[in-house]
């Protein structure tokens, strides 16, 4: 048999192992994102598993200034990680009141 030539996973399938796109997350723009690919972080599982600490330490000793809401970035991965969309969306939103 043949191997398919598509290498992606179905859309349905988990991606374990595919990068999730981090600007995604409310305050993570291409910048922050990069920062955070160069460093390991590809995911957004990896991403809910870093301490705020560890994470200003990422940014700081990429040369960079702290974004202001970083602090957030690891709920908001873990809601993503979880595929709560919906969870996302609401805690952007009361982040905004």
């Amino acid at each position: 048999a043949a191997e398919p030539e598509a290498t992606e996973a179905p859309a349905d399938a988990p991606a374990a192992d595919a990068a999730d796109d981090l600007t995604t997350l409310s305050g993570v723009g291409p910048k922050y994102s990069g920062i955070l690919t160069d460093a390991g972080v590809t995911t957004f599982a990896a991403l809910a598993e870093l301490s705020v600490e560890r994470l200003q330490e990422i940014i700081s000793e990429a040369g960079s200034t702290t974004a202001g809401n970083e602090e957030t970035w690891p709920e908001q991965a873990r809601l993503l990680a979880a595929g709560d969309t919906d969870g996302h969306a609401a805690y952007v939103e009361s982040l905004k009141a």
